[in-house]
């Protein structure tokens, strides 16, 4: 039986946008605390628990969450399939990967089909990726596999400095929403343990979880 390459359908992505702070460009990775899943767009929750010992034991944080499950039924697709789908989770999916990928209802409508998620999805967190590499010095990112690494990032030209016109150009162009691919193999090859000796090398790490 051949291997599936589990990023055919499965993907790890950020948010990132931009803007111009006392008139020179920067951007930004957006941080949003609250956790979301949406399922087959009948089913939604969201909550503020970690997937950590912190959230999870019980007897630590205190978490909250809230779980919609829809009732009224509207017509959808699913992978061009004919499909009835929750209307307020379906609403809250259309509106939110509007907002993200930068796309119309008919981008969108269908979240199971291979368009999708290669053209749209995968398409548009990898052209802002590239965009936003080009015009800033982005942390993390897939270049910095080592520490080292870090300081040759921040010592190549980037657009943003060379040709500020020719970058926002390039960001009107190019970036739609605010997806970006996440970045796997930052410091992938650096040892990020304690040194021995250390304080923290004698300290498991349960405490840090």
């Amino acid at each position: 039986m051949p291997l599936v390459e589990p990023m055919h359908y499965v993907s790890f992505c950020g948010l990132r946008t931009h803007d111009k702070l006392m008139g020179k460009l920067v951007t930004e990775i957006i941080y949003i605390h609250s956790k979301l899943m949406i399922v087959d767009d009948r089913l939604a929750i969201i909550g503020s628990a970690n997937i950590n010992d912190r959230s999870m034991t019980g007897e630590r944080d205190t978490e909250l969450a809230a779980v919609v499950r829809d009732t009224q039924m509207i017509p959808a697709r699913m992978n061009g399939q004919p499909y009835e789908a929750g209307r307020f989770v379906h609403s809250l999916r259309m509106s939110l990967f509007k907002e993200h990928l930068g796309c119309c209802d008919e981008e969108c409508f269908d979240p199971n089909s291979d368009a999708f998620f290669k053209n749209v999805w995968l398409g548009h967190a990898a052209a802002n990726t590239k965009a936003y590499e080009q015009v800033f010095y982005c942390v993390p990112n897939d270049y910095c596999t080592r520490l080292v690494h870090l300081q040759q990032n921040r010592e190549r030209p980037v657009l943003k400095d060379t040709d500020p016109r020719a970058a926002e150009e390039l960001l009107r162009s190019s970036v739609r929403g605010t997806v970006v691919l996440f970045p796997h193999l930052f410091l992938a090859d650096e040892d990020l343990r304690p040194p021995l000796g250390s304080k923290e090398n004698l300290i498991s790490l349960t405490v840090f979880t």
